[in-house]
C-alpha cells in the first residue's frame, strides 16, 4: 500500500505537470503601432516564445499607417496602426503571389501549440477579393489552414476557426495571401493579428499514458490511506 509520502509525492508531480503547461490564450499579437509610430514587431508576446517581425513575399509592397475608415480593433487589440499592402502580386495568375508573413520560436526547452489564428482586415474596392491563411512547421511545406474574403467597404473579424497544431518545437511560420484583386493599387489592409495557443515545458510533458498512471496511482492511495483510517 502506498504510505502517505508517497501520496503526497504523487500530488506533487501531478500538479507540476499541470503547472508546466501555460493555459490557452494569446501568444502574440501584431497591432502595428499607432499611426504616427508603426511597428511591424509584436505588440504583446507570450513568456517562452519569440516572434519575428510581420513582413510580406511575393510582388507586393506595404506601409505602417492608418486607414478611412479606420481598424475597429474588433478582435480586442490596440494601437491605430495598420498593416497596409498592395500591389500585382495579389492579381489573378500572378507568377509571384503576395502574401504576409511572419514565424513564431518557443524559446530552447519548450514546445508550443496553436488553437486559432484571428485578425482584422479591409479590402478596398479593386484590392484581394478573398483571403488565404497557411502553415509550415519547422520548415516543411505549406499547408491550408483557413480562407475567407474581404468586405470591401468596412473592417471585418477574421478567424481561422479553431485549430490543433501541436508538438511545435523548432518554430512554426504563417503565410496570409490575397487573391483577387483587380488593381495593382487596390489595398489589402491588416490589423490585429494574433494567435492564440499555449508553451509547455518540453522535459515536463508526460505522455497521454502517464496521466491515466498517475490519476491510476491517486486513486489507489486515497483508498489504501482511508482503509487505513477506518481500521484505526
Amino acid at each position: 500500500m502506498f504510505s502517505r509520502s508517497s501520496i503526497n509525492y504523487l500530488v506533487a508531480a501531478a500538479t507540476f505537470a499541470l503547472m508546466s503547461v501555460t493555459c490557452n490564450a494569446q501568444l502574440v499579437v501584431y497591432n502595428f503601432g499607432s499611426s504616427s509610430s508603426g511597428s511591424t514587431a509584436p505588440s504583446s508576446i507570450a513568456s517562452n516564445l519569440s516572434g519575428g517581425d510581420f513582413s510580406i513575399g511575393g510582388d507586393i509592397s506595404f506601409t505602417l499607417g492608418t486607414t478611412s475608415p479606420a481598424s475597429s480593433n474588433v478582435n480586442g487589440g490596440s494601437g491605430s496602426g495598420t498593416f497596409r499592402t498592395k500591389g500585382d502580386g495579389y492579381k489573378p495568375a500572378e507568377f509571384a503571389p503576395g502574401y504576409m508573413t511572419v514565424t513564431l520560436t518557443p524559446n530552447s526547452g519548450f514546445i508550443l501549440a496553436v488553437t486559432s489564428v484571428t485578425f482584422n482586415s479591409y479590402s478596398t474596392l479593386t484590392g484581394p477579393s478573398n483571403w488565404a491563411l497557411q502553415y509550415s512547421i519547422d520548415g516543411g511545406s505549406f499547408t491550408s489552414l483557413a480562407t475567407g474574403t474581404n468586405n470591401g467597404s468596412s473592417w471585418a473579424s477574421q478567424t481561422s476557426g479553431t485549430v490543433s497544431l501541436t508538438g511545435i518545437a523548432s518554430h512554426i511560420t504563417f503565410r496570409l495571401f490575397g487573391t483577387g484583386a483587380s488593381s495593382s493599387s487596390g489595398a489589402f489592409n491588416i490589423d490585429d493579428f494574433t494567435v492564440s495557443g499555449s508553451t509547455s515545458a518540453l522535459s515536463a510533458v508526460p505522455e497521454p499514458a502517464s496521466f491515466g498512471i498517475l490519476a491510476g496511482l491517486c486513486v489507489i492511495g486515497v483508498a489504501s490511506t482511508r482503509r487505513r483510517l477506518r481500521n484505526a
